[in-house]
């Protein structure tokens, strides 16, 4: 399991190579507004993350970016339906979502669909992995190869 610590510890890391700009902490009033717009918590992980950073933007990789609070109650048009959209590449160009569980506060799927073009494919279960595998790998071009890797393996 990854932990917030290793993913503060890889974005520091990764900082340079992909110019990564953190944004400050979210506010907990932005927090609180966010699970209100949702209606419900949000997972722990979730919620750890956004208190250490609200998200953050690579400059160097295309503008990925994880979304902070204050852009997903703006633009996220599904917050009712409990998701709502995580990350985004090239300004919205392509996008990635979590959906939570509707039975279990602490689970949440983050998928992608190809803009609602192909069926949603479910790439982890976790924010912190999700975060981890654009590290790790080639950035964004790395989330492209991994949910072609997963689509593959639906029946």
């Amino acid at each position: 399991m990854i932990t917030l610590q290793a993913i503060i510890d890889k974005l520091r890391a990764n900082q340079h190579r992909l110019g990564i700009e953190l944004n400050p902490p979210a506010p907990e009033a932005a927090i609180q507004q966010l699970e209100q717009a949702l209606g419900r918590p949000l997972p722990p992980d979730i919620a750890a993350f956004y208190r250490y950073c609200n998200g953050f933007e690579c400059v160097q990789d295309f503008l990925f970016k994880i979304n902070p609070i204050d852009w997903i109650l703006e633009f996220s048009g599904q917050l009712a339906a409990q998701r709502f959209e995580v990350a985004d590449y090239l300004i919205s160009s392509d996008v990635w979502e979590v959906v939570l569980d509707p039975t279990d506060l602490a689970r949440y799927r983050i998928i992608n669909a190809n803009h609602g073009m192909e069926a949603e494919v479910t790439l982890t279960d976790s924010l912190y992995a999700f975060i981890s595998r654009y590290l790790d790998g080639e950035g964004y071009l790395d989330l492209y190869q991994w949910y072609e890797q997963v689509k593959q393996q639906l029946p």
